[in-house]
């Protein structure tokens, strides 16, 4: 989840997404289909923890059982498994990725050739692929593991100056563990 945080960062009150209509969105990402009633955090900043909580329900509803579905049989360790929610959570994709395929198949430079060079996202997305291409198939974890939080600007709901935050001991707190 760290890892995620770390890509996807944090609003803490609803916003209107870049998409085409824009969607109404709130956290890491999260929107109504989610089914999280993200316009009761309009004009209503929520603490990072509530924030992480609901990150985390839908890390464990969703995201972590796909990644799960599409590794089915392979150990992943811990950079993998960070590497592929992140990646799930951003495409929902992961099931018919051709990356985990080659993988699966044991054709590593398949594998992170299709992860890096492929799901760009029109360009915007290259160096979040490439980050977790190294993280999966290198185990190299970015140096710094602050969490983007976003603030909104009003009225027009867009994420705006994100603040660097380490959500670490907040994760920590809320799953437990050093």
């Amino acid at each position: 989840m760290a890892y995620t945080s770390h890509e996807e960062g944090i609003a803490r009150e609803a916003y209107l997404d870049s998409a085409q209509p824009p969607v109404w969105t709130w956290s890491m990402g999260l929107t109504a289909a989610a089914g999280i009633n993200v316009l009761q955090y309009r004009n209503r900043p929520a603490p990072i923890e509530v924030c992480l909580n609901a990150a985390i329900e839908r890390l464990n509803a969703a995201y972590l059982p796909n990644v799960n579905r599409a590794f089915a049989g392979h150990a992943l360790n811990d950079a993998q498994l960070a590497a592929a929610v992140s990646f799930e959570w951003n495409t929902d994709a992961i099931g018919r990725a051709d990356w985990v395929h080659h993988w699966i198949a044991g054709n590593m430079a398949a594998a992170r050739r299709d992860l890096t060079f492929n799901y760009l996202g029109g360009g915007q997305l290259a160096d979040r692929r490439k980050r977790e291409a190294a993280l999966f198939f290198d185990n190299t974890w970015p140096a710094d593991m602050h969490c983007p939080v976003w603030q909104v600007s009003h009225p027009g709901y867009r994420p705006y100056k994100p603040v660097a935050t380490d959500v670490m001991p907040i994760l920590q707190s809320i799953m437990g563990g050093a």
